[in-house]
């Protein structure tokens, strides 16, 4: 009670991320140890059978390699909608207030996370180390997409763009580019961390790197 949505967020999902470490650490796989001899029993006969199991390892792969960092995501999601829920439908004031959309922002400090991350995929050369890496980048990637959705709607409100085409802009671009728009999207949202491409910062010079490109305008401030 009393802070904003963001922080309470963050720390709400603090001991259902550790339980999550705790279980990749004690040793526990999200994939059944028999999936892959059911799978490869399914594909008996199949056409194509051997380029399917190849597909159906590489997504295994990506799932042991990510899978907490997606937990992790996805309660700090539902613990947000929660949140809306409740304030929208109960009435619940002294619930975490909830800014903007188009303003939200995350620390320039997680930059370190995501370049942690890659340091741990391109040069590990244990395997645990490398899916934490994996994990660091997949959540960093993930956080920094919305942050560049972010930004993306708040161009869209300086243009006027209306509902409609907004809509059309990013069904669109899911449906047909989805994962190039979405790494873009988290490029742009990266990128937020030296740019400040919406002006949030204000006029003060900063401790991130390049925050001479925090510098800003005025026009934000008239908003």
């Amino acid at each position: 009670a009393g802070v904003n949505v963001g922080p309470a967020i963050a720390l709400g999902t603090v001991p259902f991320a550790m339980w999550t470490v705790g279980l990749a650490i004690s040793g526990f796989d999200p994939v059944s140890p028999d999936l892959m001899d059911r799978w490869e029993h399914l594909l008996v006969g199949v056409d194509s059978s051997a380029d399917l199991e190849e597909s159906t390892e590489q997504a295994i792969g990506i799932l042991r390699n990510t899978w907490v960092a997606s937990e992790i995501l996805w309660f700090a999601g539902l613990l947000a909608l929660g949140i809306a829920l409740t304030r929208r439908f109960a009435g619940a004031a002294d619930l975490p207030r909830a800014g903007r959309w188009q303003r939200l922002d995350l620390p320039d400090g997680l930059i370190a996370a995501l370049i942690g991350g890659l340091a741990l995929v391109l040069l590990a050369s244990h395997a645990a180390l490398t899916a934490v890496g994996w994990n660091l980048v997949f959540g960093t990637g993930a956080l920094y997409a919305l942050r560049g959705t972010a930004i993306e709607v708040f161009w869209m409100d300086r243009g006027s763009v209306s509902r409609g085409m907004r809509t059309l802009f990013f069904v669109g671009n899911v449906v047909l580019f989805l994962p190039v728009f979405l790494i873009l999207t988290a490029v742009l949202g990266m990128l937020d961390t030296w740019f400040d491409f919406r002006r949030l910062k204000g006029s003060e010079g900063g401790s991130h790197p390049l925050s001479v490109f925090h510098q800003s305008s005025g026009d934000d401030l008239k908003e």
